[in-house]
């Protein structure tokens, strides 16, 4: 079963407002932010940019955005939520395929794709098309759902029993990543693991296993439940 992004798209949004949501989310946009370290005036691809959310975040530093999504229904989520924040000088949306980008090479300074690859049925060529519109000396920023970790289990576990938004994705490990970063020409400069404790809808949970959470973070990267990596383009 695929995913029609089209149908779930005015609801996407709901399981950030959830407590395991903010959590993660927290986390996750953190290091992405940290990887990109990007400066005003710079211009960044965000590919699979859904509803904008990561985008919106992104223009607030003064980054000038482009977001592509295949679903035209996001991308109208999208549109409502930078007109509402006044945003919409500052991200411009393109309906269009990620394996085939419409832009000229070395377009770009910074790109960043979170939890794409999983739903995407060639990921090894929106890495090539990554490289392809990355200016050298840019870098890329690969944010996916872990193969290997807790998370994914239960994804898997809950899809066996009813219809979910993961049924059909197919998550990806570092091993992987780390090959199809390679293929593309590009170099793998650093990666983390993060999201080890379970997805439990919880503040009051979340917040008292936050050191272990730290720990993991340190020492078992390679089980957390979100993978990051900064890839550079040679000069």
């Amino acid at each position: 079963m695929t995913i029609d992004f089209d149908t779930i798209a005015r609801y996407y949004d709901a399981w950030y407002e959830t407590p395991v949501g903010v959590w993660a989310d927290r986390i996750e946009t953190a290091i992405i932010f940290d990887m990109l370290n990007l400066h005003a005036g710079e211009h960044l691809l965000d590919l699979g940019t859904g509803t904008a959310r990561m985008a919106l975040e992104i223009a607030h530093q003064g980054v000038q955005v482009t977001g592509v999504d295949a679903s035209s229904e996001m991308l109208r989520v999208a549109q409502g939520r930078l007109l509402h924040h006044q945003a919409d000088d500052h991200v411009r949306l393109v309906h269009g395929d990620m394996t085939s980008l419409p832009f000229p090479d070395k377009s770009f300074d910074a790109v960043l794709t979170v939890t794409t690859f999983c739903f995407v049925a060639n990921p090894q060529r929106v890495v090539c098309e990554a490289a392809r519109v990355l200016r050298p000396g840019g870098r890329l920023v690969i944010g996916e759902l872990n193969r290997w970790s807790l998370w994914s289990l239960l994804r898997h576990i809950e899809g066996l029993l009813r219809p979910t938004l993961f049924q059909s994705a197919r998550f990806l490990g570092i091993v992987c990543l780390h090959r199809m970063v390679r293929h593309a020409g590009l170099h793998c400069r650093q990666w983390r693991g993060v999201l080890h404790l379970p997805p439990i809808n919880s503040h009051a949970f979340l917040h008292c296993l936050d050191p272990l959470e730290r720990f993991a973070q340190r020492w078992t990267q390679a089980v957390g439940a979100f993978i990051a990596l900064e890839v550079s383009r040679p000069h």
